[in-house]
């Protein structure tokens, strides 16, 4: 069977966005101004409370090759989403000839206590479309049980379900299964110390990330300075204005003294005092001059803004460098 075909149509969310822990079974509603769901709704009608790291795409905003893609697919690539089923990651940026921007909206849901990872997909998808991306594993689906009235279906540890209209999870066993808890009111949601991240993100973001922690750390690999230690979260979005595109890693510490220790840290390892004290990988030539750290209270934001060609090419090398400070997983 192949993957999901999907009619062509302007985003579509689902009007359990602004629901709470009740379930989701209100009329589509436009995506156009449902950029930001916000800690009342999304969180606590699809998000339980082992996500984290949370993603937020909008997939018919990712163009081929663009800045928001190359974020997105670098932020999948992570050992937090290494569970989601195959293909998954293209479809969601694009990069899979069955996607012609037809998705509405993924939550894309990892696991620092290692249940898994799963998405939340807005689309416009029949039940034969759900089982066919969940069977590119290369075994076949079975219904596996009823849970809250849905069906769940699994191939190869992996479930999926329908939520309900133009609302499916698919995953990993467990987190899909928290997912539907969660959708029923029968489960707790994602927890404050993911929302506030999250809810600190740019709401017009085509991508959006929050996790604990420093983002992409090994608890078993040290970051290069203790500076990096009072880290208790980390965003990272991007927007696009007049041809630029703009990244912003924002790291939150407990003081304003961690804070500032923070950021002399940054400045210090990505290279921007001087070249002779910057972290290996060293950033290529000419992106510090487009690089900024800058302090607000317990915020530390580490900011790219540069063309939205030159983002695409040269934002990964950036997310590299700092996972190589703060602690590579």
């Amino acid at each position: 069977m192949g993957g999901p075909k999907l009619t062509r149509r302007r985003a579509v969310v689902s009007g359990c966005l602004l629901v709470g822990l009740s379930g989701c079974n209100s009329p589509l509603v436009s995506i156009e101004n449902s950029h930001s769901p916000g800690a009342d709704g999304f969180t606590a009608g699809t998000v339980p409370a082992e996500s984290d790291p949370l993603l937020l795409v909008f997939p018919d905003e990712l163009q081929p090759d663009s800045a928001p893609t190359a974020l997105a697919v670098g932020i999948l690539e992570t050992p937090s989403f290494r569970e989601l089923p195959a293909g998954f990651t293209d479809l969601v940026t694009g990069s899979s000839p069955e996607n012609a921007s037809t998705i509405g909206k993924v939550a894309v849901l990892g696991s620092n206590a290692g249940s898994g990872s799963a998405g939340v997909v807005w689309a416009e998808w029949s039940d034969d479309e759900l089982v066919a991306l969940l069977e590119q594993s290369g075994q076949d689906a079975t219904e596996a049980e009823t849970a809250d009235g849905r069906t769940i279906y699994e191939a190869g540890g992996r479930s999926a379900v329908v939520l309900g209209e133009h609302v499916f999870a698919i995953g990993t066993d467990d987190l899909v299964r928290s997912v539907v808890d969660v959708w029923h009111g029968d489960g707790d949601p994602v927890s404050d110390a993911v929302l506030g991240p999250f809810e600190r993100t740019a709401r017009d973001a085509p991508v959006r990330f929050a996790t604990t922690g420093r983002a992409f750390h090994d608890s078993s690999t040290p970051p290069q300075r203790a500076a990096y230690d009072p880290v208790t979260n980390t965003s990272v979005s991007i927007t696009s204005e007049d041809g630029d595109a703009t990244v912003d890693i924002a790291y939150q510490v407990d003081s304003t003294d961690a804070a500032e220790s923070l950021a002399d840290a940054l400045r210090t390892d990505l290279g921007l005092e001087t070249t002779a004290d910057a972290i290996d990988p060293v950033l290529p030539r000419g992106i510090r001059n487009d690089l900024t750290v800058d302090r607000t209270s317990t915020v530390v934001t580490v900011r790219y803004r540069d063309t939205a060609e030159t983002v695409a090419e040269y934002g990964d090398d950036i997310l590299t460098t700092l996972e190589a400070i703060t602690g590579k997983q």
